[in-house]
């Protein structure tokens, strides 16, 4: 077996078998905790996920890592073994038991905490939470070894989590919950050393009520909690109509292991190092069954029914290999044909975009290295005879998948069906729900192939708003100058620029851009977007990137803090001033009104200011 060391930085380590098969593990000091173990379904029981384990162990001890460890559910079957079997020593640890959400909401003992007000304990939702605030729980949690990230944090409830100050606004308690497919996990409840237990019973009181506002016993079948202690113990007889503590429906495990680097597969580890892959095992990891979930050692089976083998889920298997045009990030792990089951057609990637230069609309062509825009083509010999371009809409969240087409041309009536069928089912592959286009022309001959794929047309008021530079520039907006501690972006680096990027992402705040994790300060017009810093954090940022058409399209604008709207407005003084000064009056500004914020903002903005008509259309996909 062939093994490659793809990432090796100072946090991650991740091997890669040449079939497919990987391994990630996270460092922390001297020792290491395994996060994935990925085998394709067809290559298990050939000892590859042995081999990437003993090849990974070889590397870390050489690295002067000394213990291994992985956490994982007992649920999973074979897992104990695998480990076993590789040297591990297995522990048993805490049981996972599942309440009634029912019994829980109706149990006298929680409407008794819930109409009780416990004096100097307020609950705040984590979605409420100021910069700062959210700064000293990250920093309150890597006290507890849990270490977590702006965007690690977007993913619990944010109306069952939070966060327990006491009178003197210190936290004193916080509770991060996930919802589950059919019901909600207490992923983590913890005080700090010596405090008051209501602040406990104030964090609980918090989730319950969150729980509530989302829907309840409506929409949440079950409350998943570990029974790690004793007070979780009687908190759940307390809750119980009887009493008892319900049956577990599965138990924590750890398994560790002294490594000393005596592997007999180091001479097997080549070097294909790309640190750029070193964010893609967040995402990758929330897919299959074996990660930590925070402290407590156990499978976090968000959206997902636990899987039953030992190694990985099939989907989980996928490899993706990033390529990087202009400092973005273009995954696209498709071979150009392959999995394509009509003859002629083509996956558009950037091996063979340059062909495309000319065909496709040239703003169309310049998003093509973004991550979530995927291109097809039908081709005859030499010549394109069709082309489409969509972009995938919240792929990433926990919201519905959806496609935006943003260019859809054919030459061919014939070959324009077989793209759209081609279309249809690879957006299948990613779960989408609805696909959506608006055109500001189609032939009859386009429409007629759209209507003939399911699409319902009609002629609407485009999205977007555009207007010259002269327009913005009226005396209520522009008159005032902007405020000295409103910045353009130059002033920040890469890292700051980052940080502000995660803010927004935590605040769900993305405007237009699915990719923004992803994208690189370069991206936008630097010295046209701007920022809000206090106290060394970015909380608002104007993000404008200039198009192939040398329009300007404002992509995100966001700002967090007691002054939020001043902030707002400022920033988009700041931008109109710095545009005027840089560019001419008839220069064109794209406000795509995608959310009722924005579209509050252009009524107030530009009141006369209407969208193009255009041809709109939506299919919803089976």
């Amino acid at each position: 077996m062939q093994f490659f060391k793809t990432v090796d930085s100072e946090n991650i380590l991740r091997l890669e078998e040449e079939g497919g098969a990987a391994i990630t593990i996270k460092k922390n000091g001297d020792k290491a905790q395994i996060l994935s173990i990925l085998v394709p379904k067809g290559d298990r029981e050939e000892g590859i996920g042995s081999g990437l384990l003993a090849a990974a162990e070889q590397v870390l001890a050489e690295g002067g890592i000394k213990t291994i460890e992985a956490d994982y559910s007992y649920t999973i079957k074979g897992m104990s073994q695998f480990f076993e079997h590789s040297g591990y020593t297995i522990d048993r640890g805490a049981p996972i038991v599942s309440v009634g959400m029912k019994a829980v909401l109706s149990s006298l003992t929680v409407k008794r905490a819930l109409a009780n007000i416990i004096e100097n304990a307020t609950f705040v939702p984590i979605s409420d939470l100021m910069i700062d605030q959210l700064d000293a729980l990250l920093e309150l949690l890597s006290g507890f070894r849990v270490n977590l990230s702006n965007s690690d944090i977007a993913h619990f409830m944010h109306e069952a989590s939070g966060v327990v100050y006491d009178e003197k606004n210190c936290p004193q308690a916080f509770i991060l919950c996930s919802e589950q497919e059919d019901g909600v996990l207490v992923d983590l409840l913890a005080a700090i050393g010596g405090s008051n237990p209501k602040y406990i019973i104030a964090a609980i009181c918090g989730m319950i009520n969150g729980i509530i506002s989302a829907g309840g016993a409506k929409n949440y079948e079950q409350l998943y909690v570990v029974a790690c202690n004793t007070r979780v113990n009687e908190l759940l007889s307390r809750v119980l109509k009887k009493g008892n503590i319900p049956d577990p429906i599965g138990f924590t495990a750890y398994a560790s292991k002294t490594i000393t680097g005596d592997a007999s597969y180091a001479e097997d580890v080549d070097e294909d190092i790309d640190e750029d892959l070193e964010d893609e095992w967040r995402r990758e990891i929330k897919k299959v069954p074996l990660q930590s979930n925070i402290c407590w050692k156990m499978y976090w089976f968000r959206n997902n029914k636990p899987e039953a083998n030992p190694q990985a889920s099939e989907s989980a298997v996928k490899k993706t290999a990033p390529v990087f045009v202009s400092g973005i990030r273009f995954t696209k792990d498709e071979d150009i044909t392959e999995g394509l089951s009509r003859e002629g057609t083509v996956r558009i990637t950037m091996d063979n975009l340059s062909d495309f230069e000319g065909i496709l609309p040239a703003e169309v062509y310049g998003n093509m290295p973004r991550p979530f825009y995927r291109g097809l083509a039908v081709l005859d010999g030499g010549e394109v005879l069709a082309s489409m371009v969509w972009q995938y809409i919240d792929i990433e969240d926990d919201r519905d998948t959806c496609s935006n087409i943003e260019w859809f041309g054919f030459s061919d009536a014939d070959a324009g069906r077989t793209l759209i069928e081609e279309y249809i089912s690879e957006i299948s592959q990613e779960d989408t729900v609805k696909s959506t286009f608006e055109f500001d022309e189609l032939s009859d001959e386009g429409m007629t192939v759209l209507r003939e794929a399911g699409f319902n047309i009609s002629n609407e008021e485009g999205s977007d708003v555009v207007v010259p530079l002269s327009v913005i520039k009226n005396e209520a907006f522009a008159e005032k100058k902007p405020y000295d501690y409103i910045k353009s972006l130059e002033t920040l680096n890469e890292k700051q620029f980052k940080r502000g990027i995660a803010n927004s992402l935590f605040h769900n705040r993305k405007g237009l851009l699915e990719d923004a994790a992803f994208l690189s300060v370069t991206w936008f017009e630097q010295s046209v977007s701007c920022c809000v810093v206090a106290d060394n954090k970015v909380v608002g940022m104007f993000l404008i990137h200039k198009t192939a058409s040398e329009r300007l399209f404002l992509d995100l604008l966001f700002s967090v803090g007691a002054e939020y709207q001043t902030d707002l407005l400022n920033m988009l003084r700041f931008s109109v001033h710095a545009a005027l000064s840089k560019y001419s009056d008839d220069t064109e500004v794209v406000i795509r009104r995608h959310s009722d914020d924005i579209r509050l903002l252009v009524s107030k903005l530009i009141p006369d200011q209407k969208g193009k008509t255009v041809y709109y259309g939506e299919r919803r996909e089976s």
